[in-house]
C-alpha cells in the first residue's frame, strides 16, 4: 500500500492517540473502546485505463475482533460492506467493476488493535468502453 504511517486514532474527549506499541498494554480511552479506521488509497492495479471486475475478496489480518470492511469503486459510494473475524477470511462482495477500487476498514476496541496484514481480490479485466 506504499508508505506505512501510523494510524491516528480519537478518544471520546477528542484526543487524539497514536497506534499503541507492541509491548503497550493500553487499549482504551478511559475504559472506553478506541475507534480505528484505515482507508487504502485507490488501486488501479497498474492498468489504469482498464476496467477492472471483482466478486470475492481475502482478508488478512492479526486480532480482528470487530472489524468491518466495505469497498468501492470510482466514483460509488461505499458498498459491499462485509465482517473480517478470522486471520485469513474471504468474502464473496456484490460484483463490481470500474477502473480503481478501494478498501476501508474500521474497529472500535477497548483491546489490542488489529493488524491488517494484506488484502487479496480476484480482479479481472473486463470488456466493457464506459467509464
Amino acid at each position: 500500500f506504499g508508505t506505512i504511517i501510523p494510524p491516528i486514532f480519537h478518544g471520546t474527549a477528542g484526543d487524539l492517540f497514536k497506534l499503541a506499541a507492541r509491548d503497550d498494554t493500553v487499549y482504551s480511552d478511559n475504559t472506553n473502546p478506541i475507534s480505528a479506521q484505515i482507508t487504502t488509497k485507490a488501486l488501479d492495479l497498474g492498468i489504469p485505463s482498464n476496467r477492472k471486475f471483482t466478486d470475492r475478496v481475502i482478508i488478512y489480518s492479526t486480532r480482528p475482533q470487530n472489524l468491518q470492511g466495505r469497498m468501492r469503486m470510482r466514483g460509488e459510494d461505499w458498498s459491499s460492506y462485509f465482517s473480517v473475524d478470522g486471520i485469513e477470511c474471504e468474502r464473496s462482495i456484490n460484483p463490481h467493476d470500474g477502473r480503481f477500487l478501494q478498501f476501508n476498514f474500521a474497529e472500535s476496541s477497548a483491546n489490542a488493535p488489529f493488524i491488517l496484514e494484506g488484502i487479496s481480490f480476484n480482479a479481472r479485466v473486463t470488456t466493457k468502453n464506459h467509464a
